[in-house]
């Protein structure tokens, strides 16, 4: 290690000690100037308080003196209101100034003076409410009243002044609080000059090296030259900044520049907008030391516009002090391997949404809906609100099969998927569990959304039924069960829950002998309507 080096740790060590000291100074000396304000603030309070205890016990008096003379009771409204107002006043105050033991002394006092007024001045109201107004006009000419008046006065201007006296000392504090914080931050700031200037002198030494580095780079820089020009990857060296430093004359055949362009490009320039940041989070890496290599794949401009995948290989050189000097890349273009990636990815996922989908109608098949109701229930159970499953039949799919053939029944299961599709909402999922059996699972729902739905379902069968042409007819028999995020259920119990009362509604049909949806919804206890003849 060179002394240099050495010394400059050594400043900078020195220099950081001084600076947290001055710092945990300037904290401190902060907290004594915020508390001294807050002492300050506390003074005022006081003093207000003061203020209006003698506002209200002088309201009192002029309200218990307007009573005696006109007898109005609208006076002794302001007397009752005055005295609250005075009491809790009093007690504000004892608890002000419950930290000073002198003024917590004349605040005791203060409270049984104004008790005592108040009191006094209650016999007299007393006095003149019994139309005595010659005792109330008695005690109010005497000097009682005035004297516990100047015992409540002289107490408060006492009260005052010790908060005068006690507000001048803590102003001081303050200003003098304020006066070692403004000379704690002045030395900090004197401290970041020394630092900057130190830095100055830093810096310039490290550009000498740089300078030198530079020199022996320049003299290994042939020899590089004689590997990698014949090479068909494409090589890059490129600086700290990302501008190109040298490009290999495979650059023309590969992105279509010419070397002469190169030297007028930068790595940014040249790599696709969305894989900059992929680029900038590796180089970050190196500059900071977290790693030495890496594989990076991106997407580079031809001169011509189109994009090409390349795959690198990057390095850091560093100096001889371990700073990043430049990058070195060499990639070849994976386009046509991309390319092929994207496609099976493509097909693997075409195929599992055709897993999730059910070949006859389109909507989803069991599998498609338990995977993509679990979502559903993950954003239930957090944004608390229930779900419907709704449990549905297509009756008679049995007899469509035997008597018109299995043809026409695949049919009535297509019609019966396209009126579930447009009846319900674009947010409900719809599923087909397999055979005659759907299910429907509504979204953020209550009663009233469920047999608005029930009704819409009715109305779009019967619709259906009448409008069409064909030697069948639709009929539908499904119940309901809701999922309350209070108590969660599986999906599959859900699903049993609803099928159970999808039957209790069938049972209850075919009871009544009557052709008609039912709605068995356990929740909602729906009569149920006739939809027309079921197959």
């Amino acid at each position: 290690m060179s002394a240099f080096l050495r010394a400059k740790r050594t400043a900078w060590g020195a220099a950081l000690f001084f600076a947290v000291f001055v710092l945990t100074l300037s904290y401190v000396s902060g907290l004594r100037y915020k508390k001294a304000l807050d002492w300050v603030e506390h003074t005022h309070l006081v003093r207000a308080s003061l203020e209006r205890v003698l506002s209200s016990m002088i309201d009192h008096e002029s309200a218990v003196r307007g009573y005696v003379i006109t007898g109005d009771a609208r006076f002794l409204a302001r007397r009752a209101e005055a005295a609250r107002a005075a009491a809790d006043e009093v007690r504000h105050t004892r608890e002000l100034v419950r930290d000073n033991p002198t003024q917590d002394v004349r605040a005791v006092e203060l409270e049984r003076f104004v008790a005592d007024k108040l009191a006094f001045a209650a016999s007299v109201a007393v006095a003149r409410e019994h139309d005595d107004l010659a005792s109330a006009n008695a005690l109010t000419g005497g000097f009682r009243g005035k004297l516990l008046m100047d015992r409540v006065r002289w107490t408060v201007a006492s009260m005052t002044a010790e908060e005068e006296q006690l507000l001048d000392e803590r102003r001081a504090a303050a200003n003098a609080t304020q006066r070692e914080t403004v000379l704690a931050i002045g030395t900090l700031a004197l401290c970041l000059l020394g630092l900057l200037a130190f830095s100055f002198v830093s810096m310039q030494r490290d550009a000498n090296e740089l300078e030198r580095a530079a020199l022996e780079l320049a003299e290994s820089e042939e020899r590089y030259r004689l590997l990698v020009d014949n090479v068909s990857d494409l090589v890059l060296l490129h600086d700290r900044e990302g501008k190109l430093v040298y490009v290999s004359p495979s650059l023309e055949s590969l992105l279509g520049y010419s070397l002469a362009r190169a030297a007028t490009l930068e790595l940014r320039s040249v790599v696709h907008a969305d894989d900059v940041e992929l680029v900038e989070s590796h180089l970050s890496r190196f500059r900071a030391g977290a790693a030495t290599s890496a594989v990076v794949t991106c997407r580079l401009c031809r001169n011509d516009g189109d994009y090409r995948w390349f795959e690198f290989k990057v390095a850091a050189v560093n100096d001889e002090a371990g700073a990043v000097r430049h990058f070195q890349a060499a990639g070849r273009d994976v386009t046509a391997r991309r390319e092929l990636e994207q496609c099976l990815a493509e097909q693997a996922e075409e195929l599992r949404q055709l897993s999730l989908r059910d070949g006859l109608t389109g909507l989803y098949n069991r599998r498609g809906f338990l995977e993509i109701s679990l979502q559903l229930v993950r954003v239930a159970e957090r944004q608390k609100h229930r779900l419907a499953a709704l449990f549905i039949d297509l009756d008679g799919l049995k007899g469509i099969n035997d008597e018109l053939g299995h043809e026409r029944g695949d049919r009535a299961i297509g019609e019966a998927a396209d009126l579930l599709r447009s009846t319900c909402r674009a947010t409900d999922l719809i599923a087909r569990l397999g055979g005659d059996e759907f299910v429907v699972l509504a979204s953020d729902v209550d009663e009233s959304a469920i047999a608005a739905l029930s009704a819409r379902l009715e109305h779009a069968l019967v619709e259906a039924n009448r409008r069409s042409n064909r030697d069948y007819q639709l009929a539908f028999s499904f119940g309901v069960a809701c999922f309350d995020p209070s108590a969660p259920v599986s999906m599959e119990k859900l699903l049993v829950e609803a099928d159970a009362r999808m039957y209790e509604a069938k049972v209850r049909r075919r009871r009544t002998r009557v052709n008609s949806v039912a709605f068995g919804t356990g929740a909602l206890d729906r009569s149920e309507r006739a939809s027309g003849p079921s197959s």
